[in-house]
């Protein structure tokens, strides 16, 4: 139960600090070899950067 309330949920969100390429490529990667529904739910990954973000809200 230490665990529990040693735990910490970051919610600070820096809008104008771009993510690091080796950050976003271990994520994508790592979605990639996620399973999907025996493959029949194939993965979709859209990265935007920019003011391309701020056009998909």
């Amino acid at each position: 139960m230490k665990i529990f309330s040693l735990r910490q949920s970051c919610r600070n969100y820096d809008g104008g600090r771009e993510v690091e390429q080796s950050k976003l490529n271990a994520v994508l990667e790592a979605g990639i070899l996620a399973p999907s529904a025996k493959n029949f739910q194939p993965w979709n990954f859209y990265v935007c950067r920019g003011n391309s973000a701020e056009k998909v809200r």
